[in-house]
């Protein structure tokens, strides 16, 4: 259960908004495009839905694993159960996915440790980050939680607002300058190219919906009043506003011609300008373009694994390894870590690694042992016995040595002496 009756209130502390936030707090979120960026206006771009949505979609549905070391590796042990079910509200997809998007989104994610009378975690609840705020006081950091309410440029301490230590947060940051305890956010680094972005959908929306893309003047030999030219015009639009009337054929009567007028520059570059945000949004959070786009090509590799390996590799893993360590050093006892298992997505390269594995053992610069090391599994009795090239068994039975030094081995089967 979601508890904060330990959490101490301030008493005396003299810390404003403006402390903690600096002269940029409450700053205008107008961009120069005009567009107001938010994280939920954001969202509405659907380049940075994408990238967040991709991102906090892959991640959240990787399987976790637990390991502790051993002499000469790691083994796998028996993973906690709040890892699997994090609080019983949510599911361990449910609650990594929230965890990815505040960073996706906040440039922080910070997540309440409900812990047993042993001191151990026994539940984990994400919390939104905009109600949460670090600072250090007398040396030590500790967190202001708001409960949902607004921070102040003048007071740190919203009505309501209670003061959590570094024992009952986990504060995992993302791009961070020296010197500050929170991370940037992606959303206000790029609010300019997002506010670019949205600004092109509204015009888009509203270039198709008003009929621009039929340009052009009707002119009539039989001459028509005011209220004549109205009744044409919104006949006119009626038939080819919108963009499923927009290339509707006209028919004109009474002598009546259609002249083209060439559309503006502006207006026909649109397109290229909003394939040009999609990229920008798509550099931001190092999405290749020929996911963002179907129309760019994509130099990622020669195949669909070399571009997944890419994709893992530049994109994931920061994040996935940010995750993990801030968890495995928060939560686990010394020696012990969790992980993501990526190798659902690295099939291909699996392979790759197991083939060179094999040349290693082959060409006897490598022994078993060494390669379960390698590949985080703990050694097996007479496995850093280098295998020769002739004794295949030693490779998948270790331990077993031949029978002489120019013989079969020991084990060879009647089909091998055969």
């Amino acid at each position: 259960m979601f508890s904060l009756s330990r959490v101490a209130r301030r008493s005396q502390d003299v810390i404003t908004g403006r402390d903690v936030w600096g002269d940029s707090f409450g700053a205008s979120r107008l961009t120069a495009s005009g567009a107001r960026v938010t994280q939920d206006s954001a969202l509405r771009m659907i380049a940075v839905h994408f990238c967040v949505s991709l991102i906090a979609d892959v991640i959240s549905t990787l399987p976790t694993e637990v390991y502790r070391l051993v002499a000469g590796g790691q083994v796998q042990i028996k993973s906690p159960i709040w890892l699997d079910e994090p609080n019983p509200e949510m599911t361990a997809v449910d609650f990594w996915h929230r965890v990815l998007v505040s960073l996706l989104l906040d440039g922080n994610a910070f997540v309440f440790i409900v812990r047993g009378p042993n001191g151990q975690p026994v539940s984990l609840i994400p919390l939104e980050p905009s109600s949460v705020q670090p600072y250090r006081y007398n040396g030590q950091i500790s967190y202001v939680f708001a409960g949902g309410l607004p921070f102040t440029p003048d007071d740190l301490f919203p009505v309501g607002s209670q003061i959590l230590s570094r024992n009952e947060i986990l504060h995992i940051s993302a791009f961070t300058r020296p010197g500050d305890l929170r991370g940037l956010s992606p959303i206000e680094v790029a609010r300019e190219a997002i506010g670019l972005g949205l600004t092109l959908e509204d015009y888009a929306a509203r270039f198709f919906g008003q009929g621009a893309t039929v340009s052009g003047v009707i002119q009539s030999p039989v001459p028509m009043n005011a209220d004549q030219a109205k009744v044409m015009a919104r006949a006119f639009a009626d038939h080819h506003s919108g963009g499923r009337k927009a290339h509707l054929p006209m028919i004109l009567t009474n002598g009546s011609t259609w002249q083209q007028i060439t559309v503006p520059n502006d207006q026909a570059q649109f397109l290229d300008s909003r394939r040009f945000s999609k990229t920008e949004i798509g550099n931001l959070y190092r999405i290749p373009g020929y996911l963002l786009d179907p129309q760019v090509s994509s130099t990622w590799g020669s195949g669909v694994e070399e571009q997944n390996r890419m994709l893992v590799d530049i994109t994931l893993q920061p994040w996935v390894v940010r995750v993990e360590r801030a968890f495995s050093l928060r939560l686990f006892p010394r020696g012990q870590n969790m992980r993501f298992n990526l190798d659902a997505l690295l099939r291909g390269r699996t392979l790759d690694r197991y083939q060179a594995h094999s040349i290693g053992l082959t060409s006897q610069f490598l022994t078993v042992n060494e390669v379960r090391s390698i590949e985080d599994l703990p050694p097996l009795p007479g496995g850093d016995d280098v295998v020769k090239p002739k004794e295949p068994s030693l490779v998948l039975r270790p331990g077993k040595p031949p029978a002489d030094e120019d013989g079969p081995p020991a084990d060879a089967t009647t089909e091998e002496s055969e």
